[in-house]
């Protein structure tokens, strides 16, 4: 299971710095002028808690597989580009893709790096995100509510602000409207504003922890869990959702393991990682353990 992670926000707020950090790579050019990025820029971040690697050394494992979540940044959005302006909006059918989008706001002051709109204010760019990710999805409605009627009553909703019944949402997610998607803003500066998730520079503060934090919220939106399974030949960090049984998370190691498994040996990775081999045995068709390490008994 690969997570793909939308990156958006305004010209000059710290996009493509926030995705080299995050993948530990110069995959995006940085600089100090709107526009820098113009093509959608792709990284791979890795899952690599601390704890994994623990848990890779005292099984003395050959390797270790972490999860991958693929990062998508593209270019900053202003005030009216569902109408044209800037780039427009067009760039942002590189995001139709993900599963959840990271909006990036700026609240740091450097006068080389100018605004797009001339000052710093965080709430208005908030809402202009907001403005143009919804106008995005108003147009892909109107484009195709000819061939798919549904989607005309979609639009009405989102625009509205209504909640979509099950029918519409399995459509509006065939469509990738932004509407349905999770949410993390991420303030790039140090003003601790209310309403976001996380607030640092992304120039001074960043650390593996801080990512690994990130990360891990990505995963609690989404539902998701981890679970790990590890041997002498590999250890590895498996990605499920939370509401899974046992048997499903054997399909994820192993398509065989499905039909093969009758019961599953489980150790809560807290208690691994404090020596207490506090193991549980359960049937396929319980409920998963989360953060734990699963070994499947045929």
């Amino acid at each position: 299971m690969k997570i793909k992670v939308g990156i958006v926000g305004m010209p000059n707020v710290g996009k493509s710095t926030f995705l080299n950090l995050m993948t530990q790579k110069y995959v995006a050019q940085e600089g100090e002028w709107p526009f820098t990025t113009i093509n959608p820029n792709r990284g791979i971040v890795l899952y690599d808690k601390e704890e994994f690697l623990t848990v890779f050394k005292k099984f003395g494992s050959k390797s270790i597989k972490y999860p991958e979540l693929e990062f998508i940044d593209v270019a900053g959005l202003v005030k009216d580009a569902y109408k044209g302006k800037g780039l427009g909006n067009e760039f942002l059918s590189h995001l139709k893709e993900a599963d959840i989008l990271i909006e990036i706001v700026r609240t740091f002051e450097k006068e080389n790096v100018p605004h797009q709109e001339g000052s710093i204010d965080p709430e208005r760019d908030h809402k202009i995100i907001q403005e143009e990710l919804l106008m995005s999805d108003i147009k892909i409605c109107e484009r195709n509510q000819k061939k798919d009627k549904i989607l005309e009553k979609i639009k009405e909703k989102i625009l509205k602000k209504e909640k979509l019944d099950d029918d519409q949402i399995q459509v509006a997610k065939s469509y990738g409207l932004f509407a349905l998607k999770e949410k993390i803003i991420i303030e790039n500066g140090k003003r601790n504003l209310d309403w976001v998730d996380f607030s640092f520079s992304f120039k001074e503060d960043f650390n593996h922890e801080l990512k690994i934090k990130i990360i891990e919220k990505i995963l609690d939106k989404l539902n998701l869990t981890f679970f790990i399974t590890a041997n002498e030949n590999e250890t590895r960090i498996n990605l499920i959702e939370k509401n899974s049984n046992f048997k499903e998370a054997a399909k994820i190691v192993h398509s065989d393991f499905e039909k093969k498994t009758i019961k599953v040996q489980v150790i809560e990775l807290k208690d691994f990682l404090r020596g207490e081999e506090k193991t549980k045995i359960f049937n396929k068709n319980d409920k998963i353990i989360p953060e734990s390490i699963y070994k499947f008994i045929f």
